[in-house]
């Protein structure tokens, strides 16, 4: 998708992870209204090896761009900020170049960062989970060690204990690769929470193990765990068993803000935030934390097939 009003103009490169998916798409699309009304031209263009100083070395002497947004991933490594690239403004989108390297741009490089407003998605959870009277709360952090898991989990935390009640964790460490021994655990966690529970989860991927974990254990979702993630990933939450609900962010408003601080980087001004976050856009339930007066598997799968 590119954007321009003048084919010569040098373009702003919009760096992605190979397996996009729909949030991806929503981050460009809102970059991408500011860089129309800015005149800009957007090229896309995907990594798949990893954000390395010598691969926007050579981006840069190819394109010769005026800036680039760098949409996070786990192919991100930190890097080193050259003389080459010193005076290239960078935004980098819910990913940050590493402590250190965060310390060495800091120091006259140019560069932004955009990130979730992770507070605001737990506090959502919180708020949505407490509309119902559980026993207990509960929280399964990311498959490995992220600061976005751990603030996540925290303010979801202290909003449980704010309102009296009683608050569990999981370590989801190693779920990604759902090895037996990981997966006996985590049954072993579920079937001793106190019922029923509102279960808050990192992430949708960690989500759907979480499901999996309860239907081999025979717990009942929703009506004895009812369980909530973030990133509304459909391809994911709809093929779950059942079907997950999860929070939605402003994706669309985390590529706008990129945006204006590439605007702002451009225009060699220093912006009044270096660090902005976007917020939760809606929540969209499904079954898995959907509770019926009468349950009955026959109309939940009717309704997510309305739905």
């Amino acid at each position: 998708m590119h954007y321009t009003t003048h084919m010569n103009d040098s373009p702003v490169l919009f760096l992605h992870p190979p397996q996009s998916n729909a949030s991806d798409a929503e981050y460009l699309s809102g970059f991408c209204d500011l860089a129309m009304s800015e005149g800009w031209l957007v090229k896309s263009i995907e990594f798949s090896k990893g954000v390395k100083t010598d691969f926007l070395e050579q981006l840069t002497a190819f394109w010769h761009p005026r800036g680039i947004i760098i949409l996070g991933g786990p192919a991100c490594p930190s890097f080193t900020f050259n003389t080459r690239l010193k005076r290239l403004p960078i935004v980098f989108i819910d990913w940050s170049p590493g402590p250190s390297g965060a310390g060495r741009t800091a120091r006259g490089r140019r560069f932004a960062l955009v990130s979730c407003d992770n507070a605001a998605s737990a506090l959502t959870a919180a708020k949505r989970l407490m509309s119902r009277d559980f026993a207990a709360f509960a929280y399964v952090s990311s498959w490995y060690r992220a600061q976005w898991s751990e603030e996540r989990e925290a303010e979801f935390r202290r909003a449980v204990e704010l309102n009296g009640k009683s608050f569990f964790r999981f370590d989801g460490t190693g779920l990604s690769v759902g090895g037996a021994a990981v997966i006996r655990r985590l049954c072993k966690w579920l079937e001793e929470l106190p019922k029923p529970c509102g279960l808050f989860v990192a992430h949708d991927r960690v989500a759907t193990e979480v499901l999996s974990a309860a239907l081999k254990c025979a717990i009942s979702v929703p009506k004895d765990l009812s369980v909530l993630s973030v990133d509304d990933d459909a391809q994911v939450c709809e093929s779950a068993t059942p079907t997950l609900s999860s929070i939605h962010p402003d994706f669309r408003m985390g590529g706008r803000l990129a945006g204006e601080l590439l605007r702002d980087l451009l225009a060699e001004r220093t912006p009044a935030e270096r660090h902005l976050h976007y917020g939760v856009s809606r929540v969209v339930g499904r079954s898995s934390d959907r509770v019926l007066l009468v349950p009955s598997p026959t109309i939940m799968t009717v309704l997510d097939y309305i739905r």
